[in-house]
């Protein structure tokens, strides 16, 4: 029988310490570790159920103690990924959706909050889900649960509102009250990678209002076949196939799929219906001087729909062709699209040129008193009367609020009309 010295024998029990070590740290981080990487993959998906968002599905599945996020994710992945945000077809599924975002709320208004807020935050979530909301409703599917979560949702929605507004003001506080509202918007201010975004309500609001446009002056006589040999003919005779190989694929092989003519449920038509009214305007008169660029940018759209050599879900891809004539078209409101997001973000900056265009006119103001409010903007030393200053900041209010009302019919409905006035809410906070 083999002996080993004491050196051996002590080198042996420090190995093994050192190997349940790291077995226990691994365990330890094992859901951070497992969060990390499933984030990564899921960021590669194409919004579709592809192998990306089932891998990131399965892993969420693996975590023994999932977190907001987790639970978030997984809703997302099933209501947006799986069924592509068409519930008529997988009602089962449903129930799943409701169950994780049903639980992600509820870690909201136990005050859990997101590991990295630059990623995704807390108002983010709340949109998306007020956005699966929204979808429900307008199928008329009736879910029982949905009440729950309606209920959920607008509790989270206040307690977030109050909480973020308020922290928000707390870190902006800067040396100069300029300063600390410049502050105070750049934090509101949110640019989140989102792959789901066309699944937006106010997103999909728009695409169908520039949709409602083009078809009021389509020819409806032209075949969707004519459509696609003329799109083809045009492609072929404008890209060198030696030079333009990987790009002449990927658009031939998104007509193949638009030939299929798939039915897109949140815009009420077929994709090929799409494709046929905007190639019609491209060769209206009104378009004329820009027609081969319209053309140009609906081909390239089609490149665009496909991301790691996966061609994006049907939501995704009509929202890229409507979306590609904006600013071309003779009709300027065609093709102009964002979402809840995007818009908060306009109003925001537009509530920044309002203060510098008050700040600059009261500076110049012939009334010294105003003069002073002006000035004291960027120099806090300067000695104000405080009764201007209130007219100075009521004046601006009624400023803000008369931009913010121009918004009332892009955000109607309920929904819209509290998100709206919660944008109003930070577009005072920021000014005060």
């Amino acid at each position: 029988m083999q002996q080993y010295s004491r050196m051996e024998i002590l080198a042996i029990f420090l190995l093994v310490v050192i190997i349940v070590i790291i077995l226990c740290i691994i365990y330890m981080f094992r859901n951070k570790i497992m969060r990390r990487r499933y984030k990564k993959i899921y960021k590669k998906s194409g919004g579709l159920y592809d192998d990306n968002a089932i891998s990131a599905l399965k892993i969420i599945n693996k975590i023994d103690k999932p977190n907001l996020e987790d639970y978030f994710n997984a809703g997302t992945i099933i209501g947006f990924n799986i069924m592509q945000g068409d519930f008529t077809e997988n009602t089962n599924a449903i129930s799943d959706v409701i169950y994780n975002y049903g639980t992600a709320l509820n870690r909201i208004l136990q005050n859990e909050r997101v590991e990295n807020p630059h990623d995704i935050d807390r108002q983010f979530m709340l949109n998306r889900i007020e956005d699966f909301e929204a979808r429900i409703i307008e199928t008329n599917i009736d879910i029982p649960e949905l009440n729950v979560i309606d209920i959920t949702l607008h509790e989270a929605k206040d307690k977030v509102k109050t909480e973020d507004i308020a922290e928000r003001k707390t870190e902006s506080i800067l040396n100069t009250k300029k300063d600390s509202a410049n502050k105070f918007i750049d934090k509101s201010i949110k640019y989140t990678s989102d792959t789901q975004n066309v699944h937006d309500s106010l997103l999909c609001q728009d695409l169908r209002e520039s949709l409602h446009s083009l078809m009021k002056t389509c020819d409806i006589t032209k075949t969707l076949d004519e459509t696609l040999n003329e799109i083809r003919e045009f492609v072929t005779n404008k890209y060198s196939e030696k030079a333009n190989g990987n790009k002449i694929n990927k658009i031939f092989a998104t007509l193949d799929t638009i030939n299929e003519n798939n039915y897109i449920g949140t815009l009420n038509t077929y994709e090929g219906e799409i494709i046929k009214v905007i190639w019609d305007r491209t060769n209206q008169i009104g378009n004329a001087a820009n027609s081969d660029k319209m053309k140009e940018a609906l081909i390239d759209s089609m490149v665009d729909c496909w991301e790691n050599e996966i061609l994006v879900c049907i939501n995704g891809r009509c929202a890229r062709y409507i979306s590609s004539i904006s600013t071309l078209d003779f009709d300027n409101s065609v093709g102009q699209v964002g979402t809840k997001e995007t818009y908060r973000n306009e109003i925001l900056e537009k509530t920044r040129q309002l203060l510098e265009e008050a700040i600059k006119e009261a500076k110049e103001s012939a009334n010294d008193d105003m003069k002073k409010i002006g000035l004291s903007y960027e120099d806090p030393k300067i000695s104000i009367n405080e009764k201007v200053e209130k007219e100075f900041k009521e004046n601006l209010r009624k400023k803000i609020d008369s931009m913010v009302d121009k918004y009332k019919s892009k955000m109607a409905g309920p929904m819209g009309e509290e998100n709206l006035e919660r944008i109003r809410m930070e577009t005072h906070v920021a000014i005060e």
